[in-house]
């Protein structure tokens, strides 16, 4: 969980080259506290439910991944917005700076590209609800 926050966050400043210093600093601010608060708040819920102390096997079969995934499904939302809006800036930012055909070909882009974002962010959802909450018997 911790290396996919990582990974989100190298997705963020991939796509933060390129931009201004103002924008580099709203967003990476934005996004660095984001991710710091979903891995702190990650560890400080395994701590408490002894993920550290027990076998994976014993921490598994208790309610500890259902207290996980509330803090983790509420977090996956948010950042799966927040990526979609750093998205569309820089499509429609350079759309903005276009002109002619190209102008409306970003902006399509843009409107076809978020989507697949939000097929791709509901399924993943669904993997992630599947990862913390037993729905089989």
């Amino acid at each position: 969980m911790e290396f996919a926050a990582f990974l989100y966050l190298a997705v963020v400043v991939l796509l933060l080259i390129g931009t201004s210093k103002k924008a580099k600093l709203w967003f990476g601010s934005i996004y660095g506290a984001m991710i710091t608060i979903f891995i702190a708040g990650t560890l400080t819920i395994k701590y408490q439910t002894g993920f550290f102390d027990t076998a994976k096997s014993a921490w598994r079969s208790g309610e500890a991944p259902e207290t996980l995934g509330s803090w983790v499904v509420p977090f996956y939302i948010i950042a799966a917005i927040a990526l979609l809006v750093l998205i569309n800036f820089r499509l429609i930012k350079k759309a903005l700076y276009s002109e002619g055909a190209v102008k409306w070909v970003f902006i399509i882009l843009a409107g076809l590209l978020s989507l697949l974002y939000v097929v791709a962010a509901y399924l993943g959802l669904f993997i992630v609800g599947f990862l913390f909450f037993p729905f089989a018997p």
